[in-house]
């Protein structure tokens, strides 16, 4: 039981664990850790085992994981922690309302967002394209003048994909917007995005 844990949580700690061994690790962890334990280990420094006690608390049968450890950290500097927390978030529908935030600071943030970055703000926005928080925040950037021209190609790419019967009135007005105020690539952008929404 639990007398074993601070041997796996150690070993998770090591340089250099493969994948494999990794697997094997939070495999042996779920099978045996408490709540507890797994509560505790959520504060452990080191980001792996972070990682393996969001992913065990979000299996069954337990699923206690609250959101608020996993908000906690898709800012994370491991990305291997970061983008567990992405994942867990993007599967968590009823946290929808806590995506918006997460998007919006990583699109204001200084610099635009990084690659990694850019692909789980792809996926939270298409995941919960439907909330309401985060077609707004979509929608802002979007009719900003002043956003990176980068990030906008970025966002107009990503809306283009979404799957709505009906589009968000802050997307339909940031085409205007685009098409009054920004560089002929983002204007070509912008046209391209009307005809596939086959707005008259």
């Amino acid at each position: 039981g639990d007398q074993s844990m601070p041997e796996i949580w150690s070993a998770l700690r090591e340089p250099g664990v493969g994948r494999f061994f990794e697997h094997a690790l939070i495999h042996a962890a779920y099978q045996i850790a408490s709540d507890r334990s797994l509560a505790l280990a959520l504060d452990d420094p080191h980001p792996r085992v972070q990682k393996s006690a969001l992913l065990i608390l979000d299996q069954p049968p337990r699923s206690k994981l609250a959101f608020e450890p996993v908000i906690a950290r898709v800012s994370a500097t491991d990305p291997d922690l970061r983008k567990t927390a992405f994942q867990i978030l993007r599967n968590h529908p009823e946290w929808a309302n806590h995506a918006d935030a997460v998007v919006e600071k990583l699109l204001l943030q200084p610099g635009g967002i990084s690659g990694d970055d850019s692909e789980a703000v792809r996926s939270l926005i298409l995941a919960f394209q439907s909330n309401a928080g985060i077609q707004r925040v979509v929608g802002e950037c979007l009719g900003d003048a002043s956003s990176r021209e980068d990030q906008m190609h970025f966002l107009w790419d990503v809306v283009s994909q979404t799957s709505l019967s009906t589009q968000p009135k802050a997307w339909l007005e940031a085409i205007l917007s685009c098409l009054r105020l920004h560089s002929p690539a983002l204007r070509l952008r912008a046209v391209k995005t009307a005809a596939l929404w086959q707005i008259p």
